[in-house]
Order: structure tokens, then C-alpha cells, then sequence
């Protein structure tokens, strides 16, 4: 269960729907973003636009984008650009399986269940000069409305502790990280987050 951050204050970042025209700006966000630390990753530019619009082509896939105004600033219904997006989706249990099969060392006790319709988020990423300027929290509570209209009871995602800025957004909204560590970098798995209803 989590507290939904207050949103739609006056001037607060707004998230909404992506369309084709944002291809371009999410691509970039993702570029710049992966290139900063803890990532350091120096993504192909083409790869990464063929990887974006296989994560956006299925039908059940939602992706989200905060927009910029003209000026940069974050701000609902803005041409400027993307100032970050969201990736998501319903998923079945077996394929976190076997995900963490193919990426980690299974824990003696097995993998941990995690009964329940589920959801993904497979990205959500934000310019870095709009870090911590609300983008990451317009996002994420956006696409964990949009995963509970699917049915969608709890929600998991994946990343590293050696991601702060990530972490803290995550714990803000109640993720709670499961006991799986993968093989390259144990300090990256799998978070969960139980939706049921918001509080208050």
C-alpha cells in the first residue's frame, strides 16, 4: 500500500500520454540520463531508438512523458520537448522468473513469490537538469494509476542501489526491495511495491 504523493499543485510537473512526436525527446532523455553516474553508459543512439519503440509498440504497453514549455521548464501540455518518461506495463510472474533465472544467483529458499495481478515499470528516466524538481514523482505517480486501471495489484521494478536519486524516489512511494542480488552488480534487483488502495 503507498501514499500517493499530492499532485496537480499549480506549476507542478504533469505527466501525460506519449505520442510519436516524443520519440525523439525520450530517446535523448534516455541517452542523457544512462550517461550520468552511477551508469556512465555510453548507449548507441540508433540502438536505443530500435530499443524504445519495441518497449512502445505492444498494445498493453503504457508510456508516459513529463513535457518541457519552450523555455525547459517542466509544465503540462509543453512543446519544448521531454523532460522524462515512464515505461510500464501488466506482467506475468513467470517472466520476472525468468528474468532473475538468467541474471541472478537463486536464493536457497527459492525465488521469492509474489502472488497477485503484477505490473512493470521498465523505465523511468529524467533529464538530469530536472532531477529533483518533481518529474520522477509526477511519473511515477502516474503510471502506478495507470497500472491500477489495468487491474494491476502490485507493481515491481528493477534497479541499483548505487542509484540514489533512484532509491529515493522508489522509498518515497513505498518500494521495498526483494531478496534477489544479480550476478554483475549485487547491489541491482528486483523493488516491490503493493498498490492496493491509496491511503488517506
Amino acid at each position: 500500500m503507498y501514499d500517493l504523493p499530492t499532485s496537480g499543485a499549480q506549476g507542478a510537473p504533469q505527466a501525460r500520454d506519449a505520442n510519436d512526436a516524443d520519440l525523439p525527446g525520450i530517446v535523448r532523455v534516455y541517452l542523457r540520463a544512462y550517461a550520468q553516474p552511477p551508469w556512465n553508459e555510453q548507449n548507441d543512439p540508433e540502438k536505443t531508438v530500435s530499443y524504445v519503440r519495441w518497449l512502445m509498440a505492444p498494445e498493453h504497453m503504457h508510456t508516459l512523458v513529463v513535457p518541457l514549455s519552450p523555455d525547459g521548464a517542466a509544465a503540462a501540455g509543453g512543446s519544448g520537448g521531454v523532460g522524462g518518461f515512464a515505461i510500464s506495463s501488466p506482467r506475468p510472474y513467470e517472466h520476472f522468473v525468468g528474468d532473475w533465472d538468467h541474471m541472478a544467483e537463486k536464493p536457497p529458499e527459492g525465488w521469492p513469490l509474489v502472488p497477485g495481478a503484477l505490473g512493470y515499470i521498465w523505465e523511468l528516466a529524467v533529464e538530469p537538469e530536472r532531477q529533483r524538481a518533481g518529474v520522477g514523482s509526477a511519473l511515477m505517480a502516474a503510471t502506478l494509476e495507470q497500472l491500477r486501471r489495468d487491474g494491476v495489484e502490485k507493481v515491481l521494478l528493477r534497479s541499483s542501489e548505487k542509484a540514489e536519486a533512484a532509491m529515493a524516489l522508489y522509498k518515497k512511494f513505498g518500494f521495498t526491495r526483494l531478496p534477489v542480488r544479480e550476478r554483475v552488480d549485487p547491489l541491482a534487483g528486483p523493488w516491490l511495491l503493493d498498490l492496493g488502495e491509496p491511503a488517506g
